[in-house]
């Protein structure tokens, strides 16, 4: 399957939302990095090190970026790549980075954890990459790491991907509902929903959506509910897909996964709204109680129960090579990797602060050693998905 093909409906969507963008402020970071961030940034030249991959963070991470480059060394400088066209939900063809020309050395965008990953490990590994013009291209030199909202379960210290946690992040669902019925609903619930098996809630219709193929968020939540993403979910959803963390296209009875991070930072403004007439929903973690990802009314804030929670609440991760954190000169040491006699620049106490202005919380930072819930992970190297093949 093209990607072009497979996400046509979400290229459709982000056009939609594009007219509902607001920006608030010329301190927000926003749109693609280094010598493309406003104006306010001090550092205009591009990066030393590049990133792609996770929607979730991207926001989080081009803050940080603009923290960062500020003041840290020509070496230091990053770049975090959007995962779709800054400023919409719509897919956009080719980035080039490291201030390299995108006519001759341009590649398709990775858009998700997933893609993100994967070009990690193309950069890894010197495996094709789409141009996307019908061509390929290698990575080598263009990727040093991925954002991630979903982690991996390995722990191997020699496998050669490196997963970094930095921020804890919490996942529920958007939904538009004019009756009200679907404002809270207990994992059964939900898992009912995705499954098939449940077709209205109260009287009210409810047809689920899902993030596009390869999203950490999605990933995520239907693990929580315990649905299989596979060919029989697909077809159930059929065209009801959207890039993450938009609400734009969803109508009377739809609900959608949606990070509440990315939830809180639109509704306060401080990245591009994109949460349409869509509200955000409870779960009813102990099946009886709806408990709500956010508090607040003017102004949102995490709901720590609820990012606190097993199921739900997440840690969010940057991916490197194993072989990266291993070397105290790198400016991949420099900028993700704390033992005991060096900070990361993503785990300073300013660079916590930035973290959350956008709806994340600080976990205890830790570059290979522990966190708050347990070790950073390592993972293997990962295929090309079918969205950029």
């Amino acid at each position: 399957m093209s990607k072009k093909f497979s996400k046509a409906a979400i290229v459709a969507a982000g056009m939609a939302g594009a007219l509902v963008l607001s920006v608030a402020g010329s301190s927000t970071a926003f749109a693609d990095p280094g010598f493309h961030y406003p104006a306010s940034v001090f550092y205009t030249g591009p990066g030393n090190v590049a990133g792609v991959g996770s929607d979730t963070i991207q926001d989080v991470e081009n803050g940080l970026a603009q923290q960062i480059n500020a003041t840290a060394a020509a070496a230091d400088k990053v770049e975090s790549w959007d995962a779709v066209a800054p400023g919409t939900r719509a897919v956009h063809g080719k980035i080039a980075t490291k201030g390299a020309s995108v006519t001759t050395t341009g590649f398709e965008r990775p858009n998700g954890s997933g893609e993100g990953q994967a070009a990690l490990s193309r950069a890894i590994d010197g495996g094709a990459w789409p141009t996307g013009t019908g061509g390929t291209t290698t990575l080598r030199g263009k990727v040093d790491y991925a954002r991630s909202s979903s982690g991996t379960a390995h722990f191997t210290a020699t496998e050669p991907l490196t997963f970094i946690p930095f921020a804890r992040d919490a996942v529920s669902y958007a939904y538009v509902d004019s009756t009200g019925q679907l404002a809270s609903l207990t994992p059964a619930t939900l898992t009912g929903i995705y499954k098939g098996t449940t077709t209205s809630v109260g009287g009210t219709a409810v047809h689920p959506w899902l993030p596009q193929a390869g999203s950490g968020t999605r990933k995520f939540f239907l693990k929580a509910i315990g649905v299989t993403d596979d060919a029989a979910l697909v077809a159930r959803i059929g065209t009801r897909v959207t890039e993450e963390n938009n609400g734009v296209p969803l109508t009377q009875g739809s609900v959608v996964p949606f990070s509440a991070a990315q939830w809180i930072a639109q509704k306060n403004g401080q990245i591009s709204n994109f949460t349409g007439s869509a509200k955000i929903g409870s779960i009813k973690l102990n099946g009886t109680t709806p408990v709500s990802p956010v508090t607040g009314t003017t102004k949102l804030a995490p709901n720590l129960t609820f990012y606190n929670s097993t199921t739900f609440g997440r840690d969010v991760y940057n991916v490197v090579a194993t072989s990266a954190t291993k070397v105290t000169t790198s400016p991949v040491f420099h900028l993700f990797v704390t033992t005991s006699t060096h900070t990361a620049l993503v785990g300073t106490t300013a660079a916590k602060t930035v973290i959350t202005k956008y709806g994340f919380l600080n976990v205890t930072y830790a570059g290979d050693a522990t966190n708050a819930r347990g070790h950073t992970n390592t993972g293997p190297l990962v295929a090309n998905p079918s969205t950029v093949k």
